[in-house]
């Protein structure tokens, strides 16, 4: 079987084409990544907010992740309970998005968890604060696959991956 995008041979294979499709989603994220000012600092907005807004606004979308008609997804917040979104979160577009300069160095992007030892659950390279909610991101509905846990079913992931650090940095 032969499958074709605009006329244009894409692959042959339906695990290929899965693969394509899967990888411009991840190059997506990561242009959509590179416009937070640092590592860690909340999510642009890669759409249009009329102001004022206020949480009721934005929880119509991200308060459980929303599969929107036009293919985006409205992810789930970690943090319903607060009030003013903006506060965080800017405006920003991931085609047209710009990263004005700055002196500010944030925290590097964590690489995957250490293992205490071969056969341990990897530990959680990032903060804790303010993503109490790990299926959020780690949920089986993350678009982003490789965030994607493979046991979502069970509640307490702290009980198996602890922090890398002490801290919660």
């Amino acid at each position: 079987m032969m499958f074709f995008v605009n006329n244009i041979l894409m692959a042959s294979d339906k695990t290929v084409i899965d693969k394509i499709i899967e990888k411009e989603k991840i190059v997506e994220q990561d242009k959509r990544a590179i416009l937070r000012a640092f590592y860690s600092a909340p999510p642009v907005i890669p759409h249009d907010v009329d102001e004022p807004r206020d949480a009721k606004d934005c929880l119509r979308c991200h308060l459980n992740v929303t599969k929107l008609d036009d293919g985006r997804v409205g992810m789930q917040t970690p943090h319903p309970q607060f009030s003013n979104c903006l506060q965080c979160h800017v405006p920003g577009y991931a085609d047209g998005g710009k990263k004005l300069p700055t002196s500010w160095e944030g925290l590097e992007e964590p690489k995957r968890g250490d293992r205490w030892f071969i056969m341990s659950p990897p530990t959680v390279p990032h903060r804790i604060r303010m993503r109490e909610n790990c299926l959020s991101c780690h949920g089986p509905e993350n678009p982003d696959m490789r965030l994607r846990t493979s046991h979502p079913e069970r509640s307490n992931c702290l009980q198996c991956h602890v922090p890398q650090y002490g801290n919660d940095f």
